[in-house]
This record gives structure tokens, sequence and C-alpha cells, in this order.
């Protein structure tokens, strides 16, 4: 299965498609819900469930479209305020979504 798309299996046999869209907006939220000083990889890797080639990856394409920052001093990865109105607009388009289902 390619690295964009993950099954995840929930309560009484129901399937969720987990697209790219959603591991990026759980990893600005791991990011967003860190204290000031931002996120681990260890971290994002554990509460994302991600493998390191896949957080990598990740990381590289969200801190080139400058929705993260990654710290070299603290080795941490920090939303930007690029992420943090991409997070609301991915959130209020889900809830909108789960409205209509």
């Amino acid at each position: 299965m390619p690295f964009n798309v993950r099954l995840i299996f929930l309560i009484k046999g129901m399937k969720y498609l987990e697209t790219t869209l959603d591991i990026v907006s759980q990893i600005l939220e791991v990011a967003n819900n860190s204290s000031g000083d931002g996120a681990t990889k260890n971290r994002l890797m554990y509460e994302v469930s991600l493998s390191h080639a896949q957080l990598d990856e990740y990381a590289m394409m969200l801190t080139e479209r400058d929705l993260l920052h990654y710290d070299q001093q603290m080795h941490t990865l920090r939303i930007t305020e690029k992420g943090l109105r991409f997070l609301k607009t991915y959130n209020q388009m889900y809830d909108m979504i789960k409205a209509l289902v």
C-alpha cells in the first residue's frame, strides 16, 4: 500500500481510509498541541503511527511548504502560522463533510 494511504480497522469491522491530508492534519495537530517547543520526531512517529521513513517524507514536504519549521537546536518540529491556517481550514471542511454523512 502506498505511503500516503493507510487502512485503519475500527470497531465492528468498519474501515476508515486515511489519506495524505488526514496524515498531514494529524502531524500538524500533534505539533500544535505540543508545548511551544514543538514535537520531536519520535513523538510524531508514535502519535501518528508512522515509520521513520514515512515521517521524514512528510516532514520534508511540510517544511518545504512552510507548514512546519524544524528547530535544529531543539531537534523539534513546530507548526507555523501557515500550518495553523491549513489546520483550521481542514478541520472546518472535515466538520462540514461529517455533518453530511
